[in-house]
């Protein structure tokens, strides 16, 4: 999930709520794969 990497540090600073999401969103893509 590099591109979500990328879209975070692209966001700077990043909202908090939106980097947990972010956070969120890779472990349970993590866990599907």
């Amino acid at each position: 999930m590099v591109w979500l990497e990328e879209l975070v540090d692209r966001l700077d600073p990043p909202p908090p709520h939106l980097v947990e999401s972010i956070h969120l969103l890779i472990t349970v893509c993590q866990a599907l794969t």
